[in-house]
C-alpha cells in the first residue's frame, strides 16, 4: 500500500445539464479551475454511455469488456481526478438490468447530473505501471 496524507482545498457543488458530455465538461471545468487532484460523487441520469464491465478473463494486462447503453438509466458514481486523467466506476440501472462498470466514453446526461467535487491538495500522477499494464498512482 502506498499513501499520501492531503487536506482537501476546495469543494464544488457541480450539476450536468440534459444531453450534455459528463466527461469533456467535467475536464473543461477542471481545466478552467486548474483542478489537478480529486475525488467526486455523481447521482442523476445518463442517457448513454460506453463503460468497461470487467476484464474477459483475469489477466495482466487486462482486456476489458465493453458494453454501451442508451436507454437512460439512473447512475450513483465516484471518481478521481489526477492531473488529466477521470477515473469513475458507477452502478447504472433502468428496470431489472443493472450494468456496474468503468465510465469511459460516449457520456450523455439524461435530464440532470448532481455532484459533489473534492480538490485535494497534494502532488499525484499517474503513470503506467509495467507489471499491471494499467495507469496506477504515485506521490510525491
Amino acid at each position: 500500500m502506498q499513501y499520501q496524507e492531503t487536506s482537501i482545498s476546495r469543494i464544488f457543488n457541480i450539476t450536468f445539464q440534459h444531453e450534455e458530455d459528463v466527461l469533456s465538461s467535467l475536464k473543461d471545468f477542471c481545466n478552467k479551475k486548474n483542478i489537478k487532484n480529486a475525488i467526486f460523487f455523481l447521482i442523476g441520469a445518463l442517457k448513454s454511455a460506453e463503460i468497461a464491465v470487467g476484464p474477459a478473463e483475469c489477466k495482466i494486462p487486462p482486456n476489458p469488456i465493453k458494453k454501451q447503453f442508451d436507454d437512460c438509466r439512473e447512475i450513483i458514481a465516484i471518481g478521481t481526478i489526477v492531473d488529466e486523467d477521470i477515473h469513475i466506476h458507477a452502478s447504472m440501472g433502468r428496470k431489472d438490468s443493472i450494468f456496474t462498470g468503468c465510465i469511459r466514453d460516449k457520456t450523455q446526461v439524461y435530464l440532470l447530473l448532481e455532484g459533489v467535487l473534492l480538490e485535494f491538495s497534494g502532488t499525484i500522477r499517474k503513470e503506467i505501471d509495467d507489471n499491471l499494464g494499467v495507469k496506477i498512482p504515485r506521490f510525491g
